[in-house]
């Protein structure tokens, strides 16, 4: 564990974060241990794709890519994160330079350089605590590009993207969710981490189609392919 500097800089920076209004004692550790610089929490771009794991998951939503984009962007991170697995911690706001908890919370929904702490839980036997940065809000391309700081246990990177289903007369949209991921044990990476992470993110877009008063369901592309349902750019890459 780095043990933090004392300067006369972060030692206010640790006093003024103490003074906020619910901060979590797991958030005020992680940035104890970090010298509490929080624009120095670069993220971690992945230059190599190929030396990560990685997993891919399908949701179908119904309605059209523009008016399920904005449960994605404009929604409060605390209703983004507030299932039983993933729940919101704080938020750091690099324009304004504040910290937001749930006693403060943030006023809008997500933009880049934002950084995330979320408290993770499963089946009370693990409780874990995880912070990425906002990296890519793209709207044209209704991409949002997450990167979890190179501070974190894990590394890596996570996209999300909606797609228009062409499929006659119903109106739907594909959510490709791909995640590129390294930890310190090649065996966590491979066995233990996809089902734990699928379990995250299923809650994640669960909870953004139930804000949104949609329904929605898990799918392959395989499953896709044989309705003969007509997907652009190809987002299907698997066999």
């Amino acid at each position: 564990m780095k043990k933090s500097i004392q300067t006369s800089e972060n030692t206010s920076l640790k006093n003024r974060i103490k003074g906020i209004a619910g901060i979590p004692k797991k958030v005020f550790r992680f940035l104890e241990n970090h010298d509490w610089h929080m624009d120095g929490f670069v993220n971690n771009f992945i230059e190599r794709v190929e030396t990560f794991q990685s997993h891919i998951r399908y949701y179908i939503v119904e309605g059209r890519p523009e008016t399920i984009w904005d449960g994605y962007t404009e929604t409060n991170p605390i209703d983004m994160w507030k299932g039983p697995i993933s729940r919101f911690a704080a938020m750091y706001e690099p324009t304004t330079g504040i910290i937001h908890t749930e006693e403060n919370p943030p006023v809008s929904g997500v933009s880049p350089g934002q950084i995330m702490f979320l408290y993770l839980s499963i089946d009370n036997f693990i409780h874990r605590s995880s912070a990425f940065q906002i990296s890519e809000i793209n709207c044209d391309k209704h991409r949002i590009v997450f990167n979890y700081l190179k501070q974190n246990a894990t590394i890596g990177r996570q996209e999300i993207t909606l797609f228009p289903i062409d499929s006659g007369n119903d109106v739907m949209t594909l959510i490709h969710h791909r995640a590129w991921f390294r930890g310190a044990s090649k065996f966590i990476d491979r066995v233990f981490y996809p089902p734990y992470h699928i379990r995250v993110i299923d809650e994640f877009h669960k909870q953004i189609a139930s804000i949104k008063g949609l329904q929605w369901v898990t799918t392959t592309c395989r499953k896709l392919k044989k309705k003969g349902l007509s997907l652009p750019d190809n987002p299907c890459n698997e066999p």
